[in-house]
Protein backbone atom coordinates (compact mmCIF):
# COMPACT_ATOMS: atom_id res chain seq x y z
CA UNK A 1 0.00 0.00 0.00
CA UNK A 2 1.29 3.49 -0.80
CA UNK A 3 2.54 5.50 2.12
CA UNK A 4 0.25 8.40 3.07
CA UNK A 5 1.78 11.77 3.83
CA UNK A 6 3.51 11.55 7.21
CA UNK A 7 1.70 13.68 9.76
CA UNK A 8 1.64 13.79 13.53
CA UNK A 9 -2.15 13.75 13.59
CA UNK A 10 -3.26 10.09 13.73
CA UNK A 11 -6.71 11.10 12.50
CA UNK A 12 -5.27 12.31 9.21
CA UNK A 13 -3.19 9.14 8.92
CA UNK A 14 -6.33 7.00 9.23
CA UNK A 15 -8.17 9.27 6.78
CA UNK A 16 -5.46 8.87 4.14
CA UNK A 17 -5.21 5.11 4.55
CA UNK A 18 -8.99 4.80 4.32
CA UNK A 19 -9.13 7.00 1.20
CA UNK A 20 -6.45 4.95 -0.58
CA UNK A 21 -8.32 1.71 0.08
CA UNK A 22 -11.62 3.24 -1.08
CA UNK A 23 -10.32 4.68 -4.33
CA UNK A 24 -8.30 1.58 -5.25
CA UNK A 25 -11.54 -0.36 -5.12
CA UNK A 26 -13.43 2.45 -6.91
CA UNK A 27 -11.07 2.67 -9.88
CA UNK A 28 -10.80 -1.10 -10.11
CA UNK A 29 -14.60 -1.29 -10.39
CA UNK A 30 -14.41 1.18 -13.30
CA UNK A 31 -11.89 -0.95 -15.18
CA UNK A 32 -9.10 1.53 -14.42
CA UNK A 33 -5.63 0.68 -13.20
CA UNK A 34 -3.58 2.32 -10.45
CA UNK A 35 -0.33 1.48 -8.71
CA UNK A 36 0.85 2.27 -5.21
CA UNK A 37 2.92 5.21 -6.46
CA UNK A 38 -0.10 6.83 -8.15
CA UNK A 39 -1.51 8.18 -4.87
CA UNK A 40 -0.15 11.38 -3.35
CA UNK A 41 -1.50 13.72 -0.68
CA UNK A 42 -1.40 17.44 -0.12
CA UNK A 43 -1.92 19.06 3.22
CA UNK A 44 -5.21 20.85 3.87
CA UNK A 45 -4.15 24.12 5.46
CA UNK A 46 -7.40 26.09 5.70
CA UNK A 47 -10.89 25.44 7.03
CA UNK A 48 -12.16 24.12 10.34
CA UNK A 49 -12.72 20.52 9.28
CA UNK A 50 -10.01 17.89 9.21
CA UNK A 51 -9.12 17.04 5.67
CA UNK A 52 -6.61 16.31 2.95
CA UNK A 53 -6.24 16.47 -0.83
CA UNK A 54 -5.63 13.27 -2.75
CA UNK A 55 -4.13 13.28 -6.25
CA UNK A 56 -4.50 10.06 -8.23
CA UNK A 57 -2.93 9.11 -11.56
CA UNK A 58 -4.70 6.23 -13.26
CA UNK A 59 -5.03 4.45 -16.57
CA UNK A 60 -8.59 4.10 -17.80
CA UNK A 61 -9.90 1.05 -19.63
CA UNK A 62 -8.65 2.55 -22.91
CA UNK A 63 -5.10 2.74 -21.50
CA UNK A 64 -5.24 6.55 -21.39
CA UNK A 65 -3.41 8.16 -18.47
CA UNK A 66 -5.48 10.61 -16.39
CA UNK A 67 -5.06 12.61 -13.22
CA UNK A 68 -7.81 13.48 -10.78
CA UNK A 69 -7.88 15.43 -7.52
CA UNK A 70 -10.21 14.73 -4.61
CA UNK A 71 -10.92 16.84 -1.53
CA UNK A 72 -11.49 14.66 1.53
CA UNK A 73 -12.80 15.96 4.84
CA UNK A 74 -14.69 15.05 7.96
CA UNK A 75 -18.35 16.12 8.12
CA UNK A 76 -19.21 19.36 9.84
CA UNK A 77 -19.52 19.21 13.62
CA UNK A 78 -22.26 21.27 15.25
CA UNK A 79 -20.42 21.61 18.57
CA UNK A 80 -16.73 20.86 17.86
CA UNK A 81 -15.67 21.59 21.43
CA UNK A 82 -17.71 18.60 22.57
CA UNK A 83 -15.55 16.18 20.57
CA UNK A 84 -11.80 15.78 20.94
CA UNK A 85 -11.87 13.57 17.85
CA UNK A 86 -13.97 15.21 15.15
CA UNK A 87 -14.28 11.88 13.36
CA UNK A 88 -16.26 10.55 16.32
CA UNK A 89 -18.94 13.24 16.16
CA UNK A 90 -22.41 12.19 14.93
CA UNK A 91 -22.85 12.77 11.20
CA UNK A 92 -25.63 15.11 10.08
CA UNK A 93 -27.38 13.24 7.28
CA UNK A 94 -28.60 16.54 5.81
CA UNK A 95 -25.04 17.43 4.82
CA UNK A 96 -24.75 14.17 2.90
CA UNK A 97 -28.10 14.71 1.21
CA UNK A 98 -27.36 18.30 0.14
CA UNK A 99 -24.02 17.23 -1.33
CA UNK A 100 -25.88 14.69 -3.44
CA UNK A 101 -28.64 17.15 -4.37
CA UNK A 102 -26.14 19.73 -5.61
CA UNK A 103 -24.35 17.05 -7.59
CA UNK A 104 -27.56 16.00 -9.32
CA UNK A 105 -28.55 19.54 -10.35
CA UNK A 106 -25.01 20.41 -11.55
CA UNK A 107 -24.34 22.95 -8.79
CA UNK A 108 -21.80 20.79 -6.97
CA UNK A 109 -19.06 18.29 -7.69
CA UNK A 110 -20.02 15.57 -10.15
CA UNK A 111 -18.50 12.92 -7.85
CA UNK A 112 -19.43 12.58 -4.20
CA UNK A 113 -18.03 9.67 -2.18
CA UNK A 114 -19.07 8.47 1.25
CA UNK A 115 -15.96 6.84 2.72
CA UNK A 116 -15.66 4.86 5.93
CA UNK A 117 -13.10 2.60 7.53
CA UNK A 118 -14.61 -0.83 8.27
CA UNK A 119 -12.05 -1.54 11.02
CA UNK A 120 -12.15 1.94 12.56
CA UNK A 121 -15.68 2.61 13.87
CA UNK A 122 -16.92 6.20 13.74
CA UNK A 123 -14.42 7.23 11.08
CA UNK A 124 -16.46 8.64 8.19
CA UNK A 125 -15.37 11.05 5.46
CA UNK A 126 -16.81 12.97 2.55
CA UNK A 127 -14.81 13.11 -0.67
CA UNK A 128 -15.59 15.27 -3.67
CA UNK A 129 -13.90 15.47 -7.03
CA UNK A 130 -12.18 18.80 -7.58
CA UNK A 131 -14.56 21.22 -9.30
CA UNK A 132 -11.91 22.16 -11.82
CA UNK A 133 -11.76 18.61 -13.17
CA UNK A 134 -15.47 17.95 -13.44
CA UNK A 135 -16.13 18.06 -17.16
CA UNK A 136 -14.58 17.31 -20.52
CA UNK A 137 -13.11 18.67 -22.71
CA UNK A 138 -10.47 20.45 -20.67
CA UNK A 139 -11.64 23.48 -18.75
CA UNK A 140 -10.20 26.09 -16.47
CA UNK A 141 -9.99 25.77 -12.74
CA UNK A 142 -12.77 26.64 -10.35
CA UNK A 143 -12.65 30.39 -9.60
CA UNK A 144 -14.08 31.39 -6.18
CA UNK A 145 -16.10 34.58 -6.39
CA UNK A 146 -13.86 36.41 -3.93
CA UNK A 147 -11.18 36.52 -6.63
CA UNK A 148 -13.30 38.81 -8.79
CA UNK A 149 -15.60 40.47 -6.27
CA UNK A 150 -13.71 43.76 -6.37
CA UNK A 151 -13.80 44.13 -10.13
CA UNK A 152 -16.82 42.11 -11.22
CA UNK A 153 -18.85 45.23 -11.93
CA UNK A 154 -16.64 45.78 -14.95
CA UNK A 155 -16.51 42.14 -16.06
CA UNK A 156 -17.71 42.03 -19.65
CA UNK A 157 -16.12 39.42 -21.86
CA UNK A 158 -17.06 36.30 -23.79
CA UNK A 159 -16.44 34.09 -20.77
CA UNK A 160 -18.19 35.95 -17.96
CA UNK A 161 -20.56 38.89 -18.26
CA UNK A 162 -22.59 40.82 -15.74
CA UNK A 163 -25.62 38.87 -16.97
CA UNK A 164 -23.88 35.70 -15.79
CA UNK A 165 -23.23 37.22 -12.39
CA UNK A 166 -26.79 38.49 -11.92
CA UNK A 167 -28.36 35.20 -13.00
CA UNK A 168 -25.98 33.20 -10.79
CA UNK A 169 -26.77 35.35 -7.74
CA UNK A 170 -30.50 34.95 -8.21
CA UNK A 171 -30.18 31.21 -8.83
CA UNK A 172 -27.95 30.62 -5.81
CA UNK A 173 -30.21 32.71 -3.59
CA UNK A 174 -33.17 30.56 -4.65
CA UNK A 175 -31.31 27.27 -4.10
CA UNK A 176 -30.20 28.45 -0.67
CA UNK A 177 -33.73 29.39 0.35
CA UNK A 178 -35.30 26.17 -0.93
CA UNK A 179 -32.73 23.99 0.87
CA UNK A 180 -32.44 26.33 3.88
CA UNK A 181 -28.68 26.77 3.37
CA UNK A 182 -26.54 29.53 4.82
CA UNK A 183 -22.91 30.55 4.27
CA UNK A 184 -23.51 30.49 0.51
CA UNK A 185 -24.11 33.75 -1.34
CA UNK A 186 -22.96 35.64 1.74
CA UNK A 187 -19.54 33.97 1.59
CA UNK A 188 -17.59 34.70 -1.62
CA UNK A 189 -15.17 31.84 -0.81
CA UNK A 190 -17.94 29.27 -1.06
CA UNK A 191 -19.20 29.75 -4.60
CA UNK A 192 -17.77 30.57 -7.98
CA UNK A 193 -17.62 29.49 -11.57
CA UNK A 194 -15.80 27.33 -14.12
CA UNK A 195 -15.00 28.61 -17.60
CA UNK A 196 -15.60 25.99 -20.27
CA UNK A 197 -13.49 25.76 -23.38
CA UNK A 198 -16.44 26.96 -25.46
CA UNK A 199 -16.48 30.23 -23.48
CA UNK A 200 -19.51 29.40 -21.39
CA UNK A 201 -19.48 29.34 -17.61
CA UNK A 202 -20.93 26.99 -15.02
CA UNK A 203 -21.52 28.29 -11.50
CA UNK A 204 -20.91 26.01 -8.54
CA UNK A 205 -21.50 25.96 -4.79
CA UNK A 206 -18.41 24.78 -2.95
CA UNK A 207 -19.56 24.71 0.66
CA UNK A 208 -22.61 25.43 2.81
CA UNK A 209 -24.21 25.08 6.23
CA UNK A 210 -27.44 23.12 6.60
CA UNK A 211 -30.21 24.24 8.99
CA UNK A 212 -30.02 22.73 12.45
CA UNK A 213 -33.56 23.37 13.70
CA UNK A 214 -36.59 21.59 12.18
CA UNK A 215 -38.63 24.80 12.23
CA UNK A 216 -36.27 26.15 9.56
CA UNK A 217 -36.95 23.29 7.14
CA UNK A 218 -40.39 24.43 5.98
CA UNK A 219 -40.14 28.12 5.04
CA UNK A 220 -43.67 29.50 4.68
CA UNK A 221 -42.24 32.98 3.97
CA UNK A 222 -39.83 31.88 1.27
CA UNK A 223 -41.27 34.16 -1.42
CA UNK A 224 -41.38 37.18 0.86
CA UNK A 225 -37.76 36.58 1.84
CA UNK A 226 -36.71 36.29 -1.81
CA UNK A 227 -38.71 39.37 -2.82
CA UNK A 228 -37.43 41.54 0.03
CA UNK A 229 -33.96 39.98 0.19
CA UNK A 230 -34.38 39.18 3.86
CA UNK A 231 -34.34 36.34 6.32
CA UNK A 232 -31.26 34.46 7.50
CA UNK A 233 -29.38 35.36 4.32
CA UNK A 234 -27.32 38.43 5.23
CA UNK A 235 -24.63 39.86 2.99
CA UNK A 236 -21.88 42.16 4.25
CA UNK A 237 -19.22 42.11 1.58
CA UNK A 238 -17.71 44.50 -0.95
CA UNK A 239 -20.46 43.79 -3.44
CA UNK A 240 -23.36 44.54 -1.09
CA UNK A 241 -24.51 47.54 -3.16
CA UNK A 242 -24.75 45.37 -6.23
CA UNK A 243 -26.71 42.71 -4.35
CA UNK A 244 -29.10 45.29 -3.00
CA UNK A 245 -29.57 46.63 -6.51
CA UNK A 246 -30.42 43.15 -7.80
CA UNK A 247 -32.73 42.10 -4.99
CA UNK A 248 -34.20 45.26 -3.47
CA UNK A 249 -34.24 47.95 -6.14
CA UNK A 250 -37.79 48.70 -7.28
CA UNK A 251 -36.65 49.31 -10.84
CA UNK A 252 -35.37 45.75 -11.16
CA UNK A 253 -37.91 44.01 -8.93
CA UNK A 254 -40.07 42.91 -11.84
CA UNK A 255 -37.08 41.57 -13.73
CA UNK A 256 -35.90 39.73 -10.63
CA UNK A 257 -39.24 37.92 -10.37
CA UNK A 258 -39.06 36.99 -14.05
CA UNK A 259 -35.48 35.76 -13.74
CA UNK A 260 -36.35 33.82 -10.60
CA UNK A 261 -39.30 32.14 -12.25
CA UNK A 262 -37.21 31.26 -15.31
CA UNK A 263 -34.65 29.53 -13.12
CA UNK A 264 -37.22 27.76 -10.93
CA UNK A 265 -39.07 26.43 -13.98
CA UNK A 266 -35.79 25.22 -15.43
CA UNK A 267 -34.60 23.47 -12.29
CA UNK A 268 -37.88 22.45 -10.61
CA UNK A 269 -38.30 18.95 -12.01
CA UNK A 270 -34.60 18.12 -11.60
CA UNK A 271 -34.50 19.49 -8.07
CA UNK A 272 -37.66 17.63 -7.07
CA UNK A 273 -36.17 14.40 -8.40
CA UNK A 274 -32.75 15.13 -6.87
CA UNK A 275 -34.24 15.61 -3.39
CA UNK A 276 -36.18 12.33 -3.58
CA UNK A 277 -33.21 10.38 -4.96
CA UNK A 278 -30.80 11.83 -2.40
CA UNK A 279 -33.18 11.02 0.44
CA UNK A 280 -33.32 7.41 -0.75
CA UNK A 281 -29.55 7.08 -1.26
CA UNK A 282 -28.62 8.57 2.11
CA UNK A 283 -31.32 6.55 3.88
CA UNK A 284 -29.98 3.32 2.39
CA UNK A 285 -26.42 4.24 3.34
CA UNK A 286 -27.44 5.17 6.88
CA UNK A 287 -29.41 1.98 7.39
CA UNK A 288 -26.33 -0.03 6.48
CA UNK A 289 -23.70 2.09 8.21
CA UNK A 290 -25.38 3.87 11.14
CA UNK A 291 -22.76 2.58 13.60
CA UNK A 292 -20.00 4.10 11.46
CA UNK A 293 -21.94 7.38 11.30
CA UNK A 294 -22.38 7.36 15.09
CA UNK A 295 -26.05 8.31 14.86
CA UNK A 296 -29.33 7.31 16.41
CA UNK A 297 -30.81 5.82 13.27
CA UNK A 298 -34.51 6.51 13.85
CA UNK A 299 -34.19 10.12 14.95
CA UNK A 300 -31.62 10.92 12.27
CA UNK A 301 -33.75 9.46 9.49
CA UNK A 302 -36.85 11.22 10.82
CA UNK A 303 -34.92 14.50 10.77
CA UNK A 304 -33.68 13.87 7.22
CA UNK A 305 -37.18 13.04 6.01
CA UNK A 306 -38.63 16.22 7.56
CA UNK A 307 -35.85 18.25 5.96
CA UNK A 308 -36.40 16.80 2.49
CA UNK A 309 -40.17 17.21 2.75
CA UNK A 310 -39.69 20.80 3.85
CA UNK A 311 -37.40 21.44 0.88
CA UNK A 312 -39.99 19.99 -1.50
CA UNK A 313 -42.64 22.23 0.06
CA UNK A 314 -40.34 25.24 -0.31
CA UNK A 315 -39.80 24.46 -3.98
CA UNK A 316 -43.53 24.16 -4.70
CA UNK A 317 -44.38 27.20 -2.61
CA UNK A 318 -41.83 29.46 -4.29
CA UNK A 319 -42.71 28.28 -7.78
CA UNK A 320 -46.41 28.91 -7.20
CA UNK A 321 -45.79 32.35 -5.72
CA UNK A 322 -43.47 33.39 -8.53
CA UNK A 323 -46.02 32.32 -11.11
CA UNK A 324 -48.86 34.14 -9.38
CA UNK A 325 -46.89 37.34 -8.72
CA UNK A 326 -45.19 37.68 -12.05
CA UNK A 327 -46.49 40.61 -14.01
CA UNK A 328 -47.00 40.54 -17.75
CA UNK A 329 -43.78 41.83 -19.21
CA UNK A 330 -41.77 41.55 -22.36
CA UNK A 331 -38.49 42.27 -20.59
CA UNK A 332 -35.90 39.47 -20.81
CA UNK A 333 -35.14 37.33 -17.77
CA UNK A 334 -31.48 38.29 -17.96
CA UNK A 335 -30.71 41.91 -17.27
CA UNK A 336 -27.74 44.19 -16.76
CA UNK A 337 -28.51 46.50 -13.85
CA UNK A 338 -27.42 50.10 -13.84
CA UNK A 339 -24.52 51.15 -11.69
CA UNK A 340 -25.81 50.78 -8.10
CA UNK A 341 -26.30 53.86 -6.02
CA UNK A 342 -24.41 54.11 -2.77
CA UNK A 343 -26.24 52.59 0.15
CA UNK A 344 -26.36 54.83 3.19
CA UNK A 345 -26.37 51.97 5.68
CA UNK A 346 -23.49 50.11 4.13
CA UNK A 347 -20.71 49.04 6.42
CA UNK A 348 -17.70 50.93 5.08
CA UNK A 349 -15.17 48.84 6.92
CA UNK A 350 -13.29 46.46 4.70
CA UNK A 351 -14.61 42.97 5.44
CA UNK A 352 -12.32 40.21 6.48
CA UNK A 353 -12.45 37.50 3.87
CA UNK A 354 -13.22 34.18 5.42
CA UNK A 355 -10.87 31.34 4.79
CA UNK A 356 -12.15 28.82 2.27
CA UNK A 357 -13.43 25.64 3.83
CA UNK A 358 -12.64 22.51 1.87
Amino acid sequence: MPSPTKRKDPGIQIMQETAIAHFKDFFKSKGAHTTDTDYSFEEKTIGEQQGTKLSIIYQDKNKKTNRVLYHIKTPKVKNPNDYSNKCAAPVDLKELAVSKILQKIDWGSDEIHFIHNPVKPKHFYLASKDLGTNKTPSIGAFVPFFEIQKNFKTVNNASLSRDDVVTAFISLDIISRILGLTDTLGNPDNFGYIIFSDKTSQWKLLDFITPSLPRAYNNINIFRGFKKFSGRHNYNYDYIDFLIHIFQNKDTAEQKITSGLTFVKKVASRLHKAIDESLLEVTQYANKNHAILNIDLKSSLDDLYQYCQGSQNNLRRLKNKLESKRQNTTKPSLFIPNEPKSHTTRNTEKPIRKKQKR
